[in-house]
């Protein structure tokens, strides 16, 4: 049975606004809007095959690396060799540090990477395991290499955000929030605004991530993707997150459709196997890859992480969409089970699938699918 598409008209000067987040003024510092790329698990005790994966993330054209570390210390020169090989093709390169270590092992480990020139630390698994893991010494040592540093974490519980970020002074804590939301435009809406709202309580950016922060084994039961895996909504939840403000994790594998949530396969082997998949998709506009490196490039180009981002509410807007306006860019996830019509003159730039057109003009945006549309200025539009 075909469904008849419900129609939005899009006209956000004619609509409900609902600020969500107002861009910060001057000048930002790079983790703020970063787009970090996270090798497979203790990827730093394999510094050939973390070498050999910078052509990989140049290819899909993130920012930077999060490098996990090992049981065993790093040693001065494969931390030098890996950060050297990704500042030369201008990454940032953030090592996340492995808990066995213990806490006087983690500060060594810290002490090595930032000697060799890293941007940051990533305290991810190590917070986890030791809610108590005193920050302090962390911040000191970033403090002495760094101007700008990043110590970031990662939680499974959304309570404890908020007393992390306060208490330790993180830059960026991803958690499990988006992961675990249904499949539902008004819970994504919400998570989406807590996050936030939490965040910019306490001066922190948004570090958004579609999946697991600590390498769960596989979504909860309560999240979009337990009980459906589909690739479109994979598609248009990637091209959401990237319309945000704040930093984004991709998982290494993710935008070629390796979602096995673990990382578990050795480090060389599922770099390979990545690289093959990226180079196979490359230039197919129908692909995984594409839809990423496109949805990364408008987010570059239009300086969406570092924008100021609106809800769009009204009449007009169908039962289970979202429509959310970064600097001119209006982004619409329908969540729902009937097709959305947009409406004619709307300047298409990117989608998460293929869109048809209707014999009045008007462009359809399935079920299970985002678009992005560019808006001309309006009264009130900030493009700063």
């Amino acid at each position: 049975m075909t469904l008849d598409p419900v129609t939005t008209t899009l006209r956000p000067d004619m609509n409900t606004m609902t600020l969500v987040h107002r861009a910060s003024r001057g000048t930002l510092a790079w983790w703020r809007s970063v787009v970090l790329y996270e090798y497979s698990a203790e990827a730093a005790t394999h510094a050939e095959a973390a070498i050999d994966c910078v052509a990989d993330v140049t290819r899909l054209g993130a920012d930077g690396v999060v490098i996990p570390s090992g049981a065993q210390p790093i040693s001065s020169a494969d931390a030098a060799a890996i950060v050297s090989a990704h500042h030369e093709a201008g990454l940032k390169v953030v090592p996340s540090l492995s808990p066995s270590r213990g806490k006087d092992g983690l500060l060594e480990d810290a002490q090595t990477w930032l000697a060799a020139g890293a941007d940051g630390i990533d305290l991810r698994s190590a917070l986890a395991v030791d809610h108590d893991l005193a920050t302090g010494p962390f911040h000191a040592l970033l403090a002495e290499h760094l101007d700008d540093g990043l110590l970031s974490g990662a939680m499974r519980e959304r309570d404890d955000v908020a007393d992390h970020l306060a208490e330790d002074w993180l830059g960026h804590i991803r958690d499990d929030s988006l992961t675990d939301a249904p499949w539902d435009a008004d819970e994504i809406r919400d998570s989406i605004t807590r996050t936030f709202a939490t965040r910019d309580a306490l001066g922190a950016s948004p570090a958004w991530t579609t999946t697991y922060a600590l390498y769960r084994r596989g979504p909860s039961g309560t999240s979009w993707q337990a009980n459906d895996h589909s690739p479109n909504r994979v598609r248009a939840t990637a091209l959401m997150v990237m319309a945000l403000p704040g930093a984004c994790y991709l998982l290494q594998g993710e935008e070629v459709g390796l979602r096995d949530w673990s990382l578990d396969q050795a480090p060389a082997e599922r770099a390979q196997r990545v690289r093959a998949a990226q180079l196979e998709q490359e230039f197919d506009p129908t692909s995984m890859f594409e839809h990423y490196r496109r949805s990364l490039h408008l987010r570059r180009g239009h300086r969406l992480g570092t924008g100021t981002v609106a809800w769009i509410d009204g009449a007009h807007r169908a039962d289970g969409t979202l429509e959310l306006l970064n600097r001119c860019l209006l982004t619409v996830l329908n969540t729902s089970s009937r097709p959305v019509a947009l409406p004619e003159a709307v300047n298409l730039v990117h989608a998460s699938t293929d869109i048809r057109r209707l014999s009045d003009g008007r462009l359809v945006l399935p079920s299970d699918a985002a678009a992005m549309i560019e808006l001309p200025p309006f009264a009130g539009s900030e493009e700063v």
